[in-house]
């Protein structure tokens, strides 16, 4: 089963577009006020089943936003609880690194660099209990 895991911040969302074996087929960032025109892409071309949207900041504003997209189509959607999300989706970014850049990697989280992909990521594993895959498996080794 396809999910779309949707980690919704203050201004922007990251998006994770897992199949059932854990490999991320879209793993992006976009900007809240574009998120509507994302995921309609999305459907448009993926055969997703089911979107997860975090129950943290902006859970129902996303879920009112995007539920015009889904009237004609058979997509269940669930609020899923996001904790761990963020650590666990900075922690995959620097391991999907190559070893000689993990070192920058690391900086980039130091210095704030947004991970919310990565914790849609976490989000959709957790959901499909695929979080326990190794890295390269549950990252599909795209090093994104």
């Amino acid at each position: 089963m396809v999910v779309l895991a949707l980690d919704v911040g203050r201004r922007r969302v990251g998006i994770a577009l897992v199949d059932e074996g854990g490999r991320p087929w879209i793993l992006r960032r976009v900007n809240l006020d574009s998120l509507v025109r994302e995921v309609e892409e999305i459907l448009a071309h993926f055969p997703v089943r089911r979107i997860l949207i975090g129950r943290g900041t902006g859970y129902r504003q996303v879920r009112e936003m995007i539920a015009p997209l889904l009237a004609d189509r058979r997509v269940e959607v669930f609020g899923v609880d996001e904790e761990g999300t963020t650590i666990r989706g900075r922690q995959r970014f620097v391991r999907n690194r190559p070893w000689y850049l993990r070192p920058f990697a690391l900086l980039l989280i130091i210095l704030g660099y947004p991970v919310d992909h990565y914790a849609a990521l976490e989000m959709a594993l957790s959901y499909n209990g695929m979080v326990n895959l190794p890295s390269e498996v549950a990252s599909g080794g795209s090093g994104c």
